[in-house]
């Protein structure tokens, strides 16, 4: 019996399916890369933020030099005496719409003691 016209018609249904899981891989890689960039850029703006008693121009001037200043969508920066927090929404451009095209991350750093402890909110 032959089972090659077989073989390639359950190839050719089953192809779409598996390269379409491969860039949903490669999407959920990408977003949680692009996640984690914007979480490090934040954490060490709040760090100079503390270390240096900026304000809250110069705190957002450095997070306009790492992060693309056309995809942020909204940045507020609260500064206190020992405290800076950082709340931010980044758009992200996805492969497929399926997944949430923005990023929103929350962070506050309190410094007490000369030691700075950073949290996400």
């Amino acid at each position: 019996m032959n089972n090659k016209g077989q073989t390639l018609a359950i190839f050719v249904i089953i192809l779409p399916i598996i390269l379409l899981v491969l860039l949903l891989i490669i999407d959920f890689g990408l977003l949680s890369i692009e996640k984690r960039k914007i979480s490090s850029d934040i954490k060490t703006s709040i760090k100079y933020g503390l270390n240096n008693n900026s304000n809250s121009n110069d705190i957002q001037e450095l997070l306009y030099k790492n992060i693309d200043q056309n995809k942020i969508k909204k940045l507020d920066i609260n500064i206190t005496d020992n405290s800076v927090s950082i709340d931010i929404i980044v758009k992200y451009d996805s492969i497929f719409k399926i997944i949430n095209n923005e990023i929103k991350l929350s962070y506050i750093g309190i410094k007490e003691n000369n030691k700075i402890e950073i949290k996400k909110r």
